[in-house]
C-alpha cells in the first residue's frame, strides 16, 4: 500500500509541477513612459502619463482602439480602461485632469499592476482611484478597486457619476450577453468578453458606473465561442 501511495503522490507532485510550469511568469517591462506587461498570450501597454491599460491583447487579439487625439478635451485619450466622470444631466463624459504618481507610482507583484490615479477638474471635483491589476492563468485580467472622491466641490447637485471608460476596437459589436457579462466581438469572432454590470454605450465609448466609495470589479477575457 504504501507503495501505491507513494507513486499517486509522485504522479500527483508531477501533474502540480507540469500544470505550474505551463503558466508562463509575468514579464515585465518600464521605460519610464510605457509599462508592458507580457504573460503567455496576453499582452498589456500601460501609458503611465494618464496611468491607463492603453493597449490589452487576449489571446492574441486587440481588444481597445488605438489611442487618438480629441482637441478640447486635454490631448490623447486612449481606448483602454480609464477612470472618467459622467455629466448626469447630458450624459456627457467629462475627462478630469490627471495626476498619475502623487499617490505612489506602477508597482508589480508576482501576477498584478497596482496603479494610483489622482483625477481633477475645474469645478472642484477630486477623486483618486486605487487599482489592481491581475493577470490570472488563464489569460484574463481582471481590473479591481476603489474610487474615492477627495472633494465634492461646489457643485453637489450635478455631482457626476464616476465610472470606467473604454473604447473597444473598431467592428466589434455585442453578439452574446449574460447575466453580469457582455461579449463584444467581431464577424469572425475575435474580441473581448466584459464581466461587469450596468455597461451601457456613451458616444463612441463603453462606460460602466461605479459608486461612490465602493469597490468595483471588471474582468476581460477572450471570448468564448
Amino acid at each position: 500500500m504504501k507503495g501505491i501511495a507513494a507513486t499517486v503522490s509522485a504522479i500527483l507532485a508531477s501533474a502540480a509541477f507540469r500544470a505550474a510550469a505551463a503558466v508562463p511568469a509575468m514579464d515585465v517591462e518600464d521605460n519610464g513612459r510605457y509599462v508592458v506587461i507580457e504573460r503567455g498570450r496576453t499582452t498589456a501597454v500601460f501609458n503611465k502619463a494618464v496611468g491607463a491599460l492603453e493597449r490589452l491583447y487576449l489571446d492574441g487579439s486587440q481588444v481597445f482602439g488605438d489611442p487618438y487625439y480629441r482637441p478640447g478635451l486635454g490631448g490623447s485619450i486612449v481606448g483602454g480602461i480609464r477612470l472618467a466622470c459622467l455629466a448626469p444631466s447630458t450624459n456627457d463624459v467629462i475627462r478630469y485632469d490627471v495626476v498619475c504618481g502623487r499617490f505612489g507610482d506602477f508597482k508589480y507583484g508576482t501576477n498584478t499592476v497596482k496603479t494610483a490615479v489622482r483625477l481633477t477638474g475645474p469645478d472642484g471635483f477630486d477623486y483618486v482611484c486605487l487599482a489592481d491589476y491581475r493577470f490570472e492563468d488563464d489569460g484574463s485580467v481582471t481590473f479591481s478597486g476603489i474610487a474615492s472622491p477627495l472633494s465634492f466641490g461646489t457643485k453637489m447637485l450635478d455631482m457626476p457619476i464616476i465610472g470606467l471608460e473604454m473604447r473597444l476596437k473598431p467592428g466589434y459589436e455585442i453578439r452574446t450577453e449574460g447575466e453580469g457579462w457582455v461579449q463584444f466581438t467581431d464577424k469572425i469572432g475575435r474580441g473581448v468578453r466584459i464581466h461587469a454590470g450596468g455597461i451601457r454605450r456613451i458616444g463612441d465609448a463603453m462606460f460602466i458606473p461605479v459608486a461612490h466609495l465602493s469597490g468595483f470589479t471588471v474582468r476581460l477575457e477572450a471570448p468564448k465561442r
